[in-house]
């Protein structure tokens, strides 16, 4: 049971990884300039970097030890969290970016 757990996080984490990727992907080839806010985004700035967190963590609870889960929660403060910040700074120039960022969460697309 457990380890189907661990098979059930890490396909979300896929799915929300490679889901949000192909999104930005085809958003700015299609619509180039604008803001992404609808689809995967529009309740999570950072939806790669969730799904991304998903597939680590899948790997983390099957370790089942933990500092592999103090490496990743010190990865994610350190390096991810900065980046998403890096990347506000970035989005802030659209004229809208403050009415998104006020309905969307930066990291957990579910709180």
């Amino acid at each position: 049971q457990f380890i189907s757990l661990s098979i059930v996080i890490f396909t979300m984490g896929v799915f929300f990884h490679f889901t949000s990727d192909m999104q930005k992907f085809t958003h700015i080839k299609l619509k180039p300039g604008k803001l992404i806010e609808d689809g995967m985004m529009y309740r999570c700035r950072n939806m790669n970097y969730f799904g991304e967190l998903l597939i680590y963590l899948s790997f983390v609870l099957l370790s089942m030890h933990w500092i592999p889960l103090l490496i990743l929660a010190l990865f994610v403060l350190f390096v991810w969290i900065p980046n998403m910040k890096k990347k506000d700074n970035s989005l802030s120039r659209y004229d809208d970016f403050n009415e998104y960022k006020r309905k969307s969460n930066l990291f957990f697309p579910f709180f």
